[in-house]
């Protein structure tokens, strides 16, 4: 690895240039390509975007489509509110009206008329609301979304009606999603160009991340533009494109253009000092995108398209953001020389000659977390621990247009039906049943049972929806999304009349989530830890590091879930964090998080790791070489967390809950990552550690050599302690 990356820091100096007109040339040929990809993505929002292929949810929406042509959930909700009664002249025209436009239109195969004999549910008590609800035919993700849009237009200037229902609240969704995008680019870029400033120290260096982000967002974007000829992608993986791709190249950049610094400081020819960048930082930046996308391809075990799409997208951006900073950027460090030389006013106290990202203050902290590992080890895992004690009562709940924003259409319409139209509640859940007309009598016995099952509400059916083909709606008392739903679905299931049945409908999508989210549970975890032992071995020659690092990511992810259940579920500090209370986190976001917080939280182990073993390769104690570690690398971690945390969190200001939670949560876990783990639980854990840190060390870094992957510098230590810039042991 060390050969090949001098190597190809020999292309970016010698043919600099030409380096830089091609990724030029690369960025342009994407905007063009990829610049309007988020249109040809997946625009679903529910559904099949949230569910597994073959799950008996997919398989009983699959039968109803084939007997009715229709979608199996209501596409449409029209609130109509003349001002007047429904039942006077008026109120009746301007409901024909409505029924009219959308019988006209060919996306809608079935409308029920409000004001018709069979739904008179579908009238408010005091006559001057009605509802009209219109059913979809089968459609694919982007045609639901063309449809959606056109119903949107016919009603945009019609007085008395707002539209609402799972179409109307895709459209809003994905609209929302564009709109955080550009809240993004308006305010997260310039903020973190600011802060690139300071931390840089320098405009043109300040640059460099902006620069190299943008290249790695549009690239990856032409990436899974290419994907998308061979499998859909769900809109939402944007979100994860931008803000992960920007980060990570934050992350590297400041990695190099320090590292950079501190070899121009150090002397030699330039070409030199660029081979020894991109052979030491360059080698911790191809580790962490390894361990990143290691995270994130476990989300590809998961079924659901939403989080297949999301593991897609995290594990194309790392790998585009390495190269880059690998490949592109040396070119540019080599074009820019001495100009990326920080200004300062004279050399600051405690700075060790030569060392660019050494820092006396953090090498005070490394000090101390060594010099007192125990008890900082122990308060520090011991109030990770705490704050992580609520994910234990962790709840889960599905999306709804409750999580749309408070001004959409879909939120207002659900928000006034449930108000005053309570009977008009969709079904907890939908049984399709499979059996021939002469089962009609069982069939009615059978829904009579679940009638008289505690929990249950109305139970409307059995309906014949084609030749063998039946459907019985059942509402739970307790709403859709609540335990008590869950149980009067197992109860109904249990019930089973000797024919085949399948569940549909909001409960059997929330139970068929987490049964598949939990079945491939054990294959994600197994993919996280084989990969990280296996890169950090690697890089380190130590499996207790790798251990380690297991446990502190743990830590991590603990202390984040925790403190997301305290917002999103219990809903302390929801206020503040513009969040509401929502009484649990939508079932596939802990899961997305955690991958996401294991990714980051790794990837700034490996920052302190790599640097930690140069030291200690290079003869320093482990105590000595941990301080080093720390002193050279906690101004980078912290300042990258800092810009991370705008990039990914400017995201948590979005109004969706499936946004504001992975936004908040990778927030969350750079900070808790950044601080605690990186500054106190880790360096007292390796000071406890000792000599026994680096076990089994000569072996493998044996193997390691032989397989190329022996880092710049390695070399039989010294016996002596060696003193670290600054102070020491």
């Amino acid at each position: 690895m060390n050969r090949l990356l001098r190597r190809t820091a020999g292309i970016s100096h010698g043919h600099r240039r030409t380096v830089l007109l091609a990724a030029l040339g690369v960025a342009v040929v994407a905007a063009v390509l990829a610049g309007n990809v988020s249109a040809k993505l997946d625009q679903g929002a529910t559904g099949s975007t949230f569910e597994a292929t073959g799950s008996q949810v997919v398989r009983a929406d699959e039968l109803l489509r084939r007997a009715t042509g229709l979608q199996a959930q209501p596409g449409v909700l029209v609130l109509v509110r003349p001002g007047a009664s429904v039942d006077s002249p008026a109120g009746r025209r301007a409901v024909a009206g409505v029924v009219r436009t959308l019988r006209g239109d060919a996306a809608i195969g079935r409308v029920v008329d409000p004001l018709g004999a069979d739904a008179p549910v579908l009238v408010s008590a005091d006559h001057r609301t009605a509802l009209v609800v219109a059913y979809l035919r089968a459609l694919g993700g982007d045609a639901s979304y063309a449809a959606g849009k056109a119903v949107q237009r016919q009603f945009a200037d019609r007085p008395g009606t707002s539209l609402g229902g799972s179409l109307i609240a895709n459209v809003e969704l994905s609209e929302q999603i564009q709109h955080d995008l550009q809240i993004a680019e308006i305010i997260g870029l310039p903020v973190v160009f600011l802060l690139a400033l300071w931390v840089f120290r320098g405009f043109v260096a300040a640059l460099l991340p902006i620069g190299t982000g943008a290249v790695t967002i549009l690239v990856t974007m032409l990436v899974l533009r290419a994907l998308l000829l061979v499998t859909p992608i769900s809109v939402y993986a944007i979100n994860m494109v931008t803000g992960l791709g920007l980060g990570l190249s934050i992350d590297y950049s400041l990695l190099m253009v320090s590292r950079y610094r501190e070899e121009l400081a150090a002397g030699g020819a330039p070409a030199e000092v660029l081979a020894r960048t991109v052979s030491t930082a360059g080698r911790t930046v191809l580790f962490s995108a390894a361990t990143v996308t290691a995270a994130m391809a476990s989300l590809l075990f998961f079924p659901l398209p939403f989080m297949v799409s999301m593991g897609i997208g995290g594990v194309v951006a790392p790998i585009v953001a390495a190269l880059v900073a690998v490949v592109a950027l040396p070119a540019a460090l080599a074009g820019l020389g001495s100009r990326l030389v920080a200004r300062r006013r004279g050399r600051r106290a405690g700075r060790a000659p030569g060392v660019e990202g050494w820092s006396a203050a953090w090498e005070r902290i490394g000090r101390s977390a060594v010099r007192h590992a125990l008890p900082t080890a122990l308060l520090g895992i011991a109030a990770l621990l705490l704050v992580a004690v609520p994910a234990l009562s962790m709840r889960f709940i599905g999306t709804t247009a409750g999580d749309l924003p408070a001004g959409a259409s879909a939120r207002q319409v659900a928000r006034v039906a449930a108000a005053t139209l309570p009977r008009a509640t969709s079904p907890s859940f939908d049984l399709v049943v499979s059996a021939p007309p002469s089962d009609a009598p069982s069939l009615r016995a059978y829904a009579g049972r679940i009638a008289r099952t505690p929990g249950a509400g109305t139970v409307a059916g059995p309906l014949r929806t084609g030749p063998d083909l039946w459907q019985i709606d059942v509402t739970s008392r307790s709403g859709p999304y609540t335990p008590g739903s869950e149980r009067l679905l197992a109860a109904a299931e249990s019930l089973r009349p000797g024919v085949p049945v399948l569940a549909t409908g909001p409960t059997a999508e929330q139970v068929s989530q987490q049964g598949h989210i939990g079945s491939r549970l054990p294959w994600a975890f197994a993919l996280l830890v084989l990969c990280t032992v296996a890169v950090i071995v690697l890089m380190t020659g130590s499996l207790s590091l790798a251990v380690m690092t297991l446990v502190t990511n743990s830590l991590t992810i603990g202390a984040t879930l925790g403190i997301l259940v305290l917002v999103f579920q219990d809903g302390h500090l929801a206020g503040l964090l513009g969040a509401t209370a929502q009484g649990g986190l939508v079932t596939t976001q802990p899961f997305l998080v955690c991958a996401l917080a294991f990714a980051l939280a790794t990837d700034y182990g490996v920052f302190l790791l790599a640097r930690t073993k140069e030291l200690r390769d290079g003869g320093r104690t482990p105590a000595a070489s941990i301080m080093g570690g720390v002193a050279s690398t906690g101004r980078i971690i912290s300042s990258a967390a800092l810009l991370f945390c705008v990039a990914l969190g400017v995201f948590s200001v979005s109004p969706i809950a499936l946004i504001k939670e992975i936004g908040l949560g990778a927030a969350l876990a750079v900070v808790i990552d950044a601080t605690v783990v990186r500054a106190l639980v880790v360096p007292s854990l390796m000071g406890l550690l000792g000599e026994r840190a680096w076990w089994p060390g000569v072996a493998v870094r044996a193997r390691r050599s032989r397989c190329g992957v022996s880092g710049p510098g390695e070399a039989p230590r010294r016996a002596e302690p060696v003193a670290a810039p600054g102070g020491g042991l």
